[in-house]
């Protein structure tokens, strides 16, 4: 304590690290109380307010205002503070419990002091102070948010009194508890944590452990051996004074003596002598107890209270100290032990008030350890919360399932479950050995207090009360609904915290050897399987002596929890476990985990040789949608001629169905997962193997006639029916009891077989592609139907990626799947358009004309006037004068005429009178006698041979034959006819509806004739067709699907590094392929070249790649091969066309030089769609066609020379991955479904849809 004015400026103002109470006064029922600001700081984060009128039973909040030294502090000066017991400091939250005042928002703890939230500025509350002033003890304080600008407000607006963050002001007053810059180091305050020795004996003032019971735990007693280390010994003396209540204590100071992880007090029972009482029954004159020097007569009359720290006296560990109770003088001494109990060894004595005591009563004072104390104080808090928790649990149990009263304190248990599992987390991996060593002490003293105090037997506890409901539901009719809510959390939490007090902690994990079964049987829980895999994981790791009484129902039990929760690693660690003790196998578990996991071969990976599986299809696309001229009903057989069952030592694989070029990618060899891929391996195919029905890798039983698996002789019948839609199947006539329905039609659909080594197959398509061994099913299709015109019908791979032949390796792009099959006729819309007044006074003229023409044409086939139409006899009743045509024939013309001239504005053209007088230069053409009918009707169309079309006008002729195509196709498929490579009258099936560039060329002529004369009839009439600029994009790439570029590159393990090597890559084809070097890491999913991974020469366009592209060299033709060279002693990469260098625009035989090695290069090649090429890595020297011309002289070497074996080749595949969905993701949503006894927890994916609502349109000005 500082002397004079500066020692009274010590006491008069505040500095900051000081230790104060926040206190304001309030009344209720006319009754003014003050309170104090106080919080948990663990579990709940949010402040409240105790009563401080009357202080014998509060445990006061302390905080230090932080600002960097010991500053005074000053009014509109900004501060921390920091709550005393968490460390965290006073915030104002984002979140409000305020029922009247919306603009308010909570107070709480913050963990750090970062942003604006923890920062407060002190306004004076009297006009007697101004900003700028130091803050003096017992000023009115006014505290404002920085973040928020509200005030620290004391609420009554929820009905309770609360603190909050408000516009309306609240006077707070700061006292003063401790000064950080009078501390005295060494010396006893007030409101520290302590133990209490004996003289200076290992033995220290205690209270029973939990399993003595309740009765004993409030006696207090002398206690030596592992007491002093234990939580139940710790004590805080709480001076009887809330001001400067942190001071030094001084002899005679009166205080009381709080037990810390009960919460009790020392103190003084009339009838039973001196108790720990709980602090409701601890008044102030029973519990009032001071040190005293010795046990002589002292003066007794007590001692002003003197403000500040005061001067420090006694010393912990040093001083002697005599407890002397304050209201009856007694003394704190102990009962002396019976004999009994000495010979018994008994290390405990009775801890009693005596008028004279012992010689040997006096006391040290040993302060004990912050982590200690910090511990303490936490299990007080949550076996009190829990203890809360069992019993409203208890009360829940104990009633009939009506609306119930009991308020669970559920958000309380999570929130300290949740700080309870950090507190007690490992540390960290990457730390030092001696900072992790240290932090692992830290972490198992904690857990030792903690289950010395019996916080495992109360988890436990917990745990058992909640597993007395089966699901959430069923807790939901006790409880409610909100609280069903919060149950499978709490279920878990509290395993996981069961698993953070044991592990790494040998002795802990001993306490569960005995309950082995009872761990064992909570597996079943589905809702905390994870909880109690960590902690049986922890227990069998620590406690060796564990494994010898595991029996085979615990194995299964573990081993069950793969069927239920999937591939779970946990499981196989709890599992590895078991097997191994210290380094000494433990051959009965392992034994038993062997007999029970692998049988069924089916809950793990494992590795094993697979049949090498082909998928073949016939080129047969089969597709529908509305408008389409596909026919949707389809019927195939396959026959199988040869199966032998097993030429490994897996079953042979046969299957047969369907498959959708939107999807099913099998791989050679192996595909998603592991095994082959096959039809129904996957969700885009459909198959039947003779027992099973297969899609998605799921087989489904299915009975029929003689059931099983396909074999020699056997027909399979396959039906698609694409208006249901489904799929069946029959065998040797007689129909499969199962079928596959109301499954996705987006894609085409074609016949397909899967199979392995050993199998002999034929498709039997109808018609020469194969007679049906049965007849179709009413209404189906013969599948060669569907062929399309000048297709011919072949078998092929589905996924093919090289070609061998005579020793020659041609690599192969990837392939195009076409979709015109499913064709549905598109014609220019013309509904919107209108003739224009000069276009409609030539519609009839051109109708006439385009009669007169057809009447041409069909007379010089053969054909004659008759009044009715005979096709045999060749009779028309048309060929008459236009003007003479049936009504409704010559409306027909007229609206076709009409069409003909709307569809060319639908195009774009534009049409105008270029020669008004061109008409009257019309001639018609003179036919000869034989044209004239019966009827004596002649046609005479107008001569045009002086019109000649423009190369665009073709163009356009060409685009009018086809929307004419298209619309006759329309119309007929409105009509119900449909495509089939066959002409069928009666079924109406038609080969030409089809797209209108797969049509013969006899009948695009007849289109093209016919709109050929229409146009040239305009122009005779003068009129001026301007087709517009923009061209029509050709068919083709807009209609293909699937990878569009492949890759091949070497085994990353034969990369180079030094050296000069040489490789060559012959082009098969012409199309789109670069080759090249690239490094090991190179990307599949990256365009070779187009990053910094890959130097390579595209021959197509004349170009090198890297990082982008330059012109380089010459283009291939077929048959050119390319020689790849590198040079990594001159660091540099040339390309040779046909053993002649290639050079750039500037001349440079460096297609890439000051290259840098890094990791190495290899070869590497890419192939567009349909093209082919074969690499050379010169295995066998000999076989480098242009090696010895440029190369061998330069001294490089064949890429694979003295290879033994074939290079291997890796090929890129597009597969779908697996990626994390983000919790703030724009349009996808996963959540979990729990799951039950009778089903798993599954995750439901969420897709928010657009355009689903109708658009807003907002007016520029308001009506």
């Amino acid at each position: 304590m500082a002397e004079g004015g500066e020692g009274e400026e010590e006491i008069q103002f505040l500095r900051t690290d000081d230790q104060v109470v926040l206190q304001c006064t309030a009344s209720v029922l006319k009754e003014q109380i003050k309170l104090c600001l106080s919080c948990e700081g663990f579990g709940n984060r949010l402040c409240f307010l105790e009563t401080t009128s009357n202080a014998q039973a509060i445990d006061l909040d302390k905080w230090s205002s932080q600002g960097g030294g010991h500053r005074t502090l000053l009014y509109g000066h900004a501060i921390l503070l920091r709550h005393h017991h968490s460390g965290m400091y006073l915030s104002c939250l984002t979140t409000s419990r305020s029922l009247t005042d919306k603009l308010a928002f909570d107070v709480g703890l913050q963990e750090d002091s970062t942003g604006e939230a923890c920062w407060w500025t002190i306004h004076p509350a009297s006009k007697q102070r101004s900003e700028g002033e130091k803050v003096r003890v017992g000023d009115d304080l006014i505290l404002v948010s920085v973040s928020s600008e509200r005030y620290l407000h004391l609420s009554y607006a929820s009905g309770d009194l609360m603190v909050d963050a408000s516009f309306m002001q609240t006077l707070w007053n700061m006292n003063p508890i401790s000064s950080g810059c009078e501390l005295a180091e060494g010396y006893l305050t007030g409101g520290y944590v302590l133990r209490l020795f004996h003289g200076h004996m290992d033995e220290c003032l205690a209270i029973a452990t939990p399993e003595e019971g309740e009765e004993k735990r409030r006696i207090a007693s002398f206690e030596g051996g592992t007491v002093c280390s234990q939580a139940r010994s710790l004590w805080r003396l709480e001076p009887l004074r809330i001001s400067w209540s942190g001071s030094h204590m001084k002899w005679g100071q009166s205080f009381r003596i709080r037990h810390i992880t009960t919460g009790r007090y020392l103190c003084l029972d009339e009838e039973k002598g001196l108790l720990v009482v709980d602090p409701e029954r601890a008044n102030t004159k029973q519990s009032a107890f001071c040190f005293r020097v010795s046990k002589e007569k002292v003066d007794v009359a007590q001692k002003r209270d003197v403000e500040g720290m005061g001067i420090p006296e006694i010393k912990y560990g040093e001083s002697m100290c005599f407890v002397q109770h304050v209201s009856t003088g007694l003394w704190l001494t102990y009962a002396a032990l019976d004999a009994k109990a000495a010979r018994l060894g008994m290390m405990k004595r009775k801890v009693i008030l005596h008028q004279e005591g012992h010689m040997d009563d006096a006391l040290t004072v040993s302060r004990s350890q912050t982590e200690e104390s910090q511990a303490a104080r936490m299990i007080y808090s949550t076996t009190g919360l829990f203890r809360q928790f069992i019993k409203g649990l208890e009360s829940l149990s104990g009633k009939s399932k009506s609306p119930l009263s009991v308020t669970l304190p559920l958000e309380g248990v999570i929130l300290s479950l949740q700080d309870l599992i950090f507190y007690f987390r490992p540390p960290e991996e990457e730390l030092e050995h001696e900072e992790k060593q240290t932090k692992l002490r830290s972490l198992r003293n904690r857990q030792n207090l903690f289950q010395e105090e019996g916080m495992i037997t109360i988890v436990l506890e917990c745990i058992d009360r909640l597993n007395v409901y089966n699901t959430a539901a069923h807790f939901s009719e006790f409880a409610g609904e909100e609280a069903a809510e919060s149950w499978k959390e709490i279920v878990n939490l509290l395993y996981e915290l069961l698993a953070s007090l044991i592990r790494g902690n040998r002795s802990n994990c001993a306490l569960f050897c005995d309950n082995l079964d009872w761990l064992v049987s909570k597996l079943d829980r589905l809702e905390a399987s994870s909880g109690i895999l960590e902690v049986l994981y922890c227990v069998l790791i620590e406690s060796p002596e564990v494994l010898n009484i595991i029996q085979e129902n615990h194995i299964k039990s573990i081993i069950s929890l793969l069927d239920k929760h999937g591939r779970n690693h946990k499981v196989l660690d709890v599992l590895r476990s078991l097997c191994v003790c210290n380094g000494v196998a433990v051959r009965s578990n392992q034994n038993l985990i062997t007999e029970n996991l692998l049988p069924g071969r089916e809950l793990l990976l494992q590795t094993n040789i697979v049949n090498y599986v082909t998928s073949v299809r016939p080129n047969i696309f089969l597709g529908t949608c509305e408008g389409s001229t596909q026919y949707k009903k389809w019927y195939f057989e396959l026959i199988v001629d040869y199966v032998e069952a097993f030429v490994t030592a897996q079953a042979t694989h046969l299957r047969v169905g369907w498959a959708m070029t939107e999807g099913y990618s099998p791989y050679p060899g192996g595909g998603e997962g592991w095994g082959g891929n096959g039809v129904g391996d996957d969700l885009y195919s459909y198959g039947f193997d003779g027992l099973h029905l297969w899609s998605g890798t799921i087989p489904r039983q299915v009975a029929s006639p003689n059931a099983h698996t396909l074999a020699a002789d056997d027909v399979v019948s396959c039906c698609l029916d694409l208006s249901v839609p489904s799929i069946s199947f029959r065998i040797n006539g007689h129909p499969v009891q199962g079928m596959f329905e109301n499954f996705n039609v987006d894609g085409l659909f074609f016949p397909v077989i899967s199979f392995s080594a050993g199998v002999k197959a034929r498709f039997l398509l109808g018609g020469r592609h194969g007679d049906f061994k049965f007849m179709p099913p009413p209404g189906y299709a013969p599948c060669y139907e569907a062929l399309l015109p000048r297709e011919r019908m072949r078998i092929e791979p589905i996924k093919e990626y090289k070609h061998d032949f005579s020793g020659v390796r041609n690599l192969l792009g990837p392939t195009l799947s076409l979709t015109h099959t499913s064709f549905t006729p598109c014609p220019v819309d013309t509904v919107q358009i209108v003739l224009p007044p000069h276009l409609e006074r030539i519609r009839e003229k051109l109708a006439e004309n385009i009669h007169e023409l057809w009447a041409v044409t069909r007379i010089e086939q053969g054909w004659t006037y008759g009044s009715f139409r005979d096709d045999n006899k060749k009779l028309h009743p048309c060929l008459v004068d236009f003007q003479s045509l049936p009504e409704p024939e010559r409306n027909y013309n007229l609206q076709m005429s009409g069409e003909t001239l709307k569809t060319l504005l639908a195009l774009g053209c534009h049409v105008g009178m270029g020669d008004e007088k061109a008409e009257e230069n019309l001639k018609k053409i003179k036919l000869p006698k034989t044209y004239v009918m019966t009827n004596g009707y002649k046609p005479a169309p107008l001569d045009l041979n002086h019109v000649k079309l423009t190369p665009n006008q073709n163009q356009l002729v060409e685009k009018l034959a086809e929307n004419g195509h298209n619309v006759w196709a329309r119309d007929r498929v409105r009509q119900g006819w449909t495509y089939s490579i066959v002409q069928d009258i009666l079924n109406k099936r038609n080969p030409r509806l089809v797209p209108y560039n797969l049509l013969d060329e006899r009948t695009k002529k007849t289109n093209r004739d016919s709109v050929n004369n229409a146009v040239r009839t305009l122009i005779g009439y003068g009129y001026n067709i301007e087709p517009p600029d923009q061209e029509s994009t050709g068919h083709g790439l807009e209609n293909t699907r699937g990878d569009k570029v492949r890759i091949f590159r070497a085994e990353r393990s034969y990369a180079v590094t030094q050296g000069k090597w040489y490789f060559e890559f012959e082009a098969v084809t012409t199309g789109e392929m670069r080759v090249g070097w690239a490094r090991p890491s190179v990307r599949s999913d990256t365009e070779l070249g187009a990053d910094e991974l890959a130097y390579v020469f595209n021959g197509n366009k004349a170009q090198r790649w890297h990082i982008g592209n330059e012109p380089f060299g010459r283009q291939w033709l077929s048959g050119d091969v390319v020689g790849c060279m590198i040079d990594l002693t001159e660091m540099n990469i040339m390309f040779t066309l046909n053993g002649e260098m290639l050079i750039s625009d500037s001349g440079s035989e460096m297609a890439f030089k000051d290259i840098e090695i890094g990791e190495g290069f290899i070869p590497v090649c890419a192939l567009g769609l349909s093209q082919v090429g074969r690499i050379n890595l010169g295995q066998n020297v000999s076989s480098l066609r242009y090696f010895a011309i440029c190369g061998l002289q330069e001294g490089f070497e064949p890429f694979a020379i003295n290879m033994k074996r074939d290079t291997t080749m890796w090929f890129s595949k597009s597969l779908p991955q697996f990626v994390p969905v983000p919790t703030d993701h724009n349009h996808m949503e996963v959540s979990h479904v729990d799951g039950t006894v009778d089903s798993a927890p599954c995750l439901k994916v969420t897709h928010k849809t657009y355009g689903s609502q109708m658009p807003i349109r907002t007016c520029s000005s308001f009506a």
